[in-house]
C-alpha cells in the first residue's frame, strides 16, 4: 500500500502529454516498431563568422582509452553491458572532440561502423541530440566531415525528429529541440528546422524563469543549459538566421542568475543535482559570452531570485547562496533533492559550509543519501526527508516555501515550507557574524540539523558548543551552537564530482528545541 501511495504521489505530477507520450513509447517498443530513416537530397548550408565554441574536458586518451566521470576505462564495445550506462552515454555524446587535442576522423567512422540505426545506447534521443551539435561543431571547427559521415548524422537527425523526448521534458526536450534546430540550419532542412524551432520557443518560454533561473534550480544544468543558449545565438548568427530578441535578453538574466550561484572561487554551488567537473568553467562561459558580445557587468553583491527562491547574501568576507524556492519542476523533479532552506558559505575564497554534492545517478543507497534532507545544510525533522525522494529520478510528495521574507538590505531571509514546522532565519548582520535561527512546531519530536565542512576545513571542539574552522588561508571562524547539547562530529563523504568521494567532516546536532547558530571570524 505505501508503494501504492508513493507511485500515485508521484505520477500525479505528471503532464498528461508525458503520461501519452510514454504509453505511446512502450506499446512501440512491445510492438517492435521500428523508426525508419532513409537518405534525401540535403546541402550543407554556408556560414559567416561562427565564434569559438568552449573546449570540452580532455576525456578521450588514446584510442580505445577514455575517461569519463572520472573514471578511465578501455573500450572495446560501445553498448559494453559491464559498463555503467552513464559513463556509456558520455562516450556517445562526442564531447572530446571538441578537446583541445582531439582525435581524428576514424572515430566517427568507428562509430558509425558499430552502431546500427536505432540500436544501442548511442540511439537514444538524449545522446543523439549532443552527438549531432559534437559533430557539427567538429566540421566548422576541426576538421570537415566526408560525405558518409555527413550522411549518418543527416539520418541521426531524421531518427530525432520522430523520437524527441515529449515523456521526459525538461533539458532532454531543450537539447533535442536545440540539435534539430542546428541540424535544420547546417543541413537546409526546414521541416527539422521548423520542428526544432518551434520547440525551442516553447521550451525556452517555460523552462527559464523571470528571474534567469532553469527551471529544474540545478546550477550545474543552468550551466549547461546557458552554453546551449549561446550557441543557438552563435550558429543562428554565423547561418545568417534572424532569432528572436527575446533570446537576448533571456542570455542576460540567466548570466545574472549564474553569478549569483557562484562562489567567489568562481565555480557553481551544490543545490539539487551540481557537482563539478560536468558542467563547464565559469570563466570559460563568461569568456564565450564576451565573444558573442553579452557582457559580464554584474558586480558581486547581495541578490534575491524571486521567482526561483536562490538568495545571495554578500558581505566583505562571507558570501551565503540559500535555498527558498520549490525543490523544482513539478512535473520533472528527477534532478530536485530535498534540500529547502539549505545553504552554503563562503569565507573569502574558501568554501566553508557545502552540501554533499552527487557521486552517481545509479539506482542505489548512495544516490538516495546525497539526495536526502540530511545530505544539506538544513534541518531533517523526525528523521524524515522534507519530500519524498526514491530511486534515482523520481520524488512523491513534496513540500512548498511559504511565508518567504527577504530583506536584501539587512542581508536577511526567513521563510518556512509545507507544515510550517521549521521556520528558518539566516542573516548576516553589520558586525560581520552570520546567524542561523532555526524554529519548530508543537508537533516536532526530534530534529537533527546539519553543517557540512569542505575537505579543507579543519575543525576541532574547543567546547561543547563551539567548533573552531580553520581555513587553509590560515583564517579562523567560531561556530557556536545554542539550543541543543547533542552535538557532534561526523565523518561524511564530500562529492568532488562523478565517483569522487572526498572524507571530510560534520556538525550535527539534535534534539527538539529551537537552535541559534552563529559563525564569526575570530
Amino acid at each position: 500500500m505505501n508503494k501504492l501511495l508513493l507511485l500515485i504521489n508521484t505520477v500525479k505530477y505528471l503532464k498528461l502529454r508525458q503520461v501519452l507520450w510514454r504509453i505511446y513509447y512502450i506499446v512501440k517498443r512491445k510492438l517492435g516498431v521500428k523508426t525508419k530513416v532513409c537518405l534525401s537530397n540535403y546541402s550543407i548550408g554556408e556560414i559567416e563568422k561562427l565564434e569559438n565554441f568552449i573546449p570540452s574536458f580532455d576525456s578521450y586518451i588514446t584510442e580505445g582509452n577514455f575517461i569519463f566521470l572520472n573514471q578511465k576505462k578501455e573500450v572495446n564495445n560501445w553498448n559494453d553491458e559491464n559498463i555503467d550506462k552513464l559513463w556509456l552515454y558520455n562516450l556517445h555524446y562526442f564531447d572530446f572532440l571538441l578537446q583541445k587535442e582531439p582525435p581524428g576522423l576514424e572515430v566517427i567512422d568507428k562509430w558509425i561502423d558499430e552502431n546500427p540505426v536505432g540500436i544501442g545506447n548511442g540511439w537514444e534521443p538524449y545522446t543523439i541530440s549532443l552527438r549531432v551539435v559534437n559533430w557539427i561543431k567538429y566540421h566548422f571547427k576541426i576538421k570537415n566531415l566526408n560525405r558518409r559521415q555527413l550522411d549518418s548524422l543527416y539520418l541521426q537527425s531524421q531518427y530525432l525528429s520522430k523520437n524527441i523526448e515529449n515523456h521526459i521534458l525538461g533539458n532532454h526536450l531543450f537539447e533535442n529541440a536545440k540539435s534539430l534546430f542546428l541540424a535544420g540550419l547546417f543541413f537546409q532542412d526546414k521541416k527539422i528546422q521548423t520542428l526544432g524551432f518551434s520547440t525551442l520557443q516553447k521550451e525556452i518560454k517555460e523552462q527559464v524563469l523571470d528571474d534567469g533561473a532553469h527551471f529544474e534550480l540545478s546550477p550545474m544544468y543552468h550551466a549547461i543549459i546557458l552554453e546551449g543558449m549561446l550557441d543557438l545565438v552563435n550558429f543562428s548568427r554565423a547561418f545568417n538566421y534572424s532569432y528572436p530578441d527575446s533570446w537576448n535578453i533571456i542570455i542576460s538574466k540567466m548570466l545574472n542568475f549564474y553569478i549569483g550561484v557562484l562562489h567567489p572561487d568562481d565555480k557553481i554551488s551544490y543545490f539539487n543535482d551540481s557537482v563539478l567537473g560536468i558542467s563547464k568553467d565559469s570563466n570559460e562561459i563568461f569568456e564565450y559570452a564576451n565573444r558573442l558580445g553579452f557582457k559580464n557587468n554584474s558586480v558581486n553583491c547581495s541578490k534575491y531570485f524571486s521567482k526561483s527562491g536562490f538568495i545571495c547574501l554578500v558581505d566583505k568576507d562571507f558570501h551565503i547562496i540559500a535555498k527558498a524556492g520549490k525543490i523544482g519542476a513539478d512535473y520533472i523533479p528527477g534532478h530536485a533533492h530535498a534540500d529547502i532552506l539549505s545553504f552554503e558559505m563562503s569565507y573569502g575564497n574558501e568554501r566553508v559550509f557545502v552540501n554533499t554534492g552527487i557521486s552517481t545517478y545509479e539506482v542505489s543507497e548512495r544516490r538516495h543519501l546525497e539526495r536526502s534532507t540530511r545530505s544539506h545544510n538544513t534541518v531533517e525533522i523526525n528523521q524524515k526527508n522534507q519530500s519524498e525522494v526514491w530511486s534515482s529520478f523520481r520524488v512523491g510528495r513534496r513540500v512548498y516555501p511559504e511565508n518567504i521574507e527577504v530583506d536584501i538590505e539587512r542581508n536577511y531571509v526567513k521563510g518556512t515550507y509545507t507544515g510550517k514546522q521549521h521556520v528558518r532565519s539566516v542573516e548576516l548582520n553589520q558586525d560581520g557574524e552570520v546567524e542561523i535561527k532555526d524554529i519548530f512546531g508543537k508537533d516536532v519530536l526530534t530534529i537533527n540539523s546539519y553543517l557540512h565542512l569542505h575537505p579543507d576545513i579543519k575543525v576541532s571542539c574547543i567546547s561543547h558548543n563551539e567548533y573552531l574552522l580553520s581555513l587553509n588561508s590560515g583564517k579562523k571562524l567560531l561556530c557556536e551552537i545554542f539550543g541543543s547539547n547533542e552535538i557532534k562530529l561526523e565523518k561524511y563523504y564530500w562529492a568532488e564530482g562523478f565517483n569522487k568521494l572526498t572524507k571530510s567532516q560534520r556538525i550535527v546536532f539534535s534534539g527538539k528545541d529551537n537552535t541559534i547558530i552563529k559563525v564569526y571570524a575570530v
